[in-house]
């Protein structure tokens, strides 16, 4: 199965599907089932955008945010598949039209693409993984297809 790594919030944003486009400087062709991975590492240049991330999902659906990581960014999943989707699209940023909130999860800067994601289901218990840059194949191994299997029940 694709993947594609990203930083956290934004990878548990995808999860708890508060985030259904994926902005990036770079298109691409593949349609299909896609793995959401979330980073190991804490992207700590990001962290007045964690915090304004966090207030949008406060005022979206708190209860499920608390839920899935009590608040803290500490408590986020790092290393691991998060959620798996279909990606059923992608095109030039000048085209999305993702709605105010959505908005605050991506750069729609003009030049960039929008990659469109639809299906979103949620692990319930995340798969470690080693991720990569760019789109990359996820080896499942029979363990890990068996929670997937599970997780998504």
């Amino acid at each position: 199965m694709k993947a594609i790594t990203l930083w956290q919030p934004w990878a548990s944003a995808v999860a708890l599907q508060q985030k259904r486009f994926e902005t990036r400087s770079w298109p691409t062709k593949y349609r299909g089932p896609l793995a959401i991975h979330a980073s190991s590492r804490i992207n700590s240049e990001d962290n007045a955008t964690f915090t304004r991330n966090l207030l949008c999902l406060h005022q979206i659906d708190l209860d499920v945010w608390n839920e899935y990581c009590e608040c803290e960014y500490k408590f986020l999943p790092f290393g691991e598949v998060v959620a798996t989707c279909d990606l059923i699209d992608c095109f030039r940023i000048e085209k999305a039209r993702p709605g105010t909130t959505e908005e605050l999860w991506g750069d729609y800067s003009p030049g960039r693409f929008a990659w469109k994601l639809q299906n979103i289901q949620r692990l319930t218990t995340p798969i470690p993984a080693t991720g990569r840059q760019g789109l990359w194949e996820w080896q499942t191994t029979l363990a890990s297809k068996e929670n997937l299997q599970l997780s998504l029940l």
